[in-house]
This record gives structure tokens, sequence and C-alpha cells, in this order.
């Protein structure tokens, strides 16, 4: 996954602690300055995937304290399933709309589930770098209210 985003042009900073984000994403603009914020993401690796739905969908249990976390942070959290055997990996973003459902239910597990189709690749890591500019616009807009028209610059 390193590789991948690297060849986009884009660096990955590890996070050591293990408090439900392994890695983040920092994204660079066309003339090579940093955009604002960071793509996060929580890997998980396993050899022994549960494929439902025909195999269409990988089924991956998270923690609920992890899926909270996730769920209000304001940058796009991805969660990201490897398959070593196949060298495949999958990913989901956390924030959509129908997990609010499973954040809802009162256990201590929940299980997100993948679908076959959202494979790791370089339309992915483009999607995710737009999410990510699309929070920034939104963000800049509340600040240019808040602040005024003076407001310094679109964030990048």
């Amino acid at each position: 996954m390193t590789g991948q985003i690297l060849r986009c042009g884009y660096t990955v900073e590890r996070i050591r602690a293990d408090y439900g984000i392994d890695l983040l994403m920092h994204t660079y603009d066309e003339d090579g300055y940093v955009e604002n914020g960071q793509v996060n993401f929580q890997l998980k690796a396993t050899d022994s995937p549960s494929w439902i739905e025909d195999a269409q969908q990988l089924s991956v249990r998270v923690s609920r304290k992890d899926l909270d976390h996730w769920l209000i942070e304001p940058y796009p959290v991805i969660l990201v399933v490897y398959l070593p055997k196949s060298e495949e990996a999958f990913w989901r973003h956390i924030q959509a709309s129908d997990l609010m459902e499973e954040h809802q239910r009162h256990q201590t597990k929940i299980t997100i589930h993948i679908p076959k189709t959202q494979r790791l690749d370089h339309e992915a890591i483009q999607l995710w770098r737009r999410l990510k500019a699309k929070i920034n616009t939104e963000f800049f807009q509340i600040l240019q209210h808040t602040q005024g028209p003076q407001f310094p610059r679109r964030p990048r």
C-alpha cells in the first residue's frame, strides 16, 4: 500500500501507537505544495478472509471503540484489508452513511462489509484525495463565513 501511495506522488506517515489509525497519507498539489489535512488508514491483514454474498463482499470485524473514533474523525478514514496470499487489498470509506446504522448498535464488535470491487489501486488513492479536498473546501467556506472575505487563501 505504501508503494502505491508513493507512486502517486504522495507521502505516508506510520503511526507507532495503536489508537485505531495506523497510517496517514499526505497529498501535494501539482506545484509540489502540501495540501491541508490527511487521509487516515486502519490496516488489517488476514490469510483467511471471510467472504459473503457469493464472494462479492469481504466481512471484517472491528471494535466499536475504533468505529466510534473513526466516525467523528473530520478527515477520511479508510479501512484497508490486505490478503497476503493473493497480494490484494480492499478498502472501505468508514464515514460512509450506511455505517451510521451500525454505529447505533450496542455491540463491542461491529461487522463491516467491503465490496470486492473496491480494490486498492491508483483510482482509489485519487478518490481519497478528492474526499479530503471536499472537506477542505467545506472547511474553508466556514472559515470565510466566520472570518470574513479577507481570509487569506483557499486551502491546498
